[in-house]
């Protein structure tokens, strides 16, 4: 970081020299005022280092802490895909045994819809529990590992 912003420095007065004719008494108040700015930005570098290093373990704590949470809340999602799939079908199902089609003991002309309802949201809520069971046990048994594919993908 401190060498890049030292090369950036240079690369700035260097292109300043390019564009403008300059007096070689003007080289001397230039040199002084680019040291200065090195030394600032060098301190500023250090300042920034510090405060990273410092900061460091509460960040990944938040970090993990966040990553945790949402695979909780996408299991929650998927118990309530799976819910509303099952019981949705009772809105236009009777509990009249008049039909000879049975859907979880209610029945009606043709259950064939709410099966198919039935099928696609279980379906749907099975892949989003597995994903998010598979990744909340990942960082739980394994944070580092976590974070090292994290951060390759």
């Amino acid at each position: 970081m401190k060498k890049l912003l030292t090369i950036l420095i240079c690369i700035l007065s260097l292109s300043t020299y390019a564009q403008k004719d300059t007096i070689t008494d003007n080289f001397a108040k230039t040199d002084e005022v680019l040291s200065e700015v090195v030394k600032k930005a060098v301190v500023l570098a250090e300042k920034t280092g510090n405060f990273i290093i410092e900061q460091a373990p509460d960040v990944l704590q938040e970090f993990y802490n966040w990553k945790i949470v949402s695979y909780i809340m996408g299991i929650l999602l998927s118990i309530i895909m799976f819910l509303t799939g099952r019981y949705a079908p009772y809105l236009w199902l009777d509990k009249n045994d008049d039909y000879d089609d049975k859907y979880f003991g209610r029945s009606a002309y043709d259950t064939l819809p709410s099966w198919i309802i039935f099928g696609i949201f279980t379906g749907v809520s099975l892949i989003i529990f597995c994903i998010n069971l598979y990744s909340l046990i990942f960082i739980l048994t394994a944070p580092k590992l976590f974070l090292i594919e994290y951060f390759l993908n």
